[in-house]
């Protein structure tokens, strides 16, 4: 099984995932790393408290409209807390829309 792993922090550098340089980097890593044969995407989020939705879009919702939906069930999210996974819903939705 192919997996791509992005830990966010080791492009933020930084508890807060806000920055909009880091968000298109973590894009492009994902971008230059998915190939068809990619069964799974995990974002990791460990030692990130708090993001916004606009670091993510970039990040989910630019690779939902790039792939497809059919990417949706191969993202999964680690080390998060609840508000990560309330604003990473939002970002997933809007992206689907």
């Amino acid at each position: 099984m192919r997996e791509i792993t992005l830990n966010i922090f080791d492009f933020t550098n930084d508890n807060l995932a806000i920055d909009d340089v880091a968000a298109n980097s973590c894009k492009e890593y994902l971008l230059l790393n998915y190939d068809e044969d990619t069964e799974r995407i995990v974002l990791d989020f460990n030692k990130i408290t708090n993001t916004i939705t606009r670091f993510l879009n970039p990040i989910i919702g630019d690779l939902v409209k790039k792939m497809g939906p059919e990417i949706v069930p191969k993202l999964f999210i680690v080390n998060y807390n609840d508000d990560i996974l309330t604003k990473v819903r939002i970002v997933v939705n809007g992206s689907l829309k």
